[in-house]
């Protein structure tokens, strides 16, 4: 009788258990809308960090190979200088004046 007992509170707890999942689905369908509606935002905000990450990177290497043009054309504008000042500061040959000797 105890065997039959126990099996019938299994049964009844079974049903019970299936009552309150009944019940609390809408409940519990609203829960799992909320969580996936956070998880799709997060998804997005990460998504959206990586491309302003990527347009950042992108950014940094342009400006980077500017940078490098830049200090090229600096550098030979310096000997550019460098040879400008060299012929200034060398001496002046002298020329003779033809047509004055008259």
């Amino acid at each position: 009788m105890s065997k039959e007992l126990i099996e019938l509170g299994a049964i009844i707890r079974k049903r019970q258990a299936a009552q309150t999942l009944k019940r609390l689905e809408p409940e519990l369908k609203d829960i799992r809308a909320d969580y996936e509606r956070q998880i799709a935002e997060r998804d997005a905000e990460i998504e959206r960090l990586r491309r302003d990450g990527e347009d950042r990177l992108n950014a940094l290497v342009a400006e980077q190979e500017e940078n490098k043009a830049l200090k090229e054309e600096l550098v030979a504008l310096k000997g550019e200088l460098a040879a400008s000042k060299k012929n200034a500061a060398a001496p002046k040959q002298a020329t003779t004046r033809k047509g004055r000797n008259k």
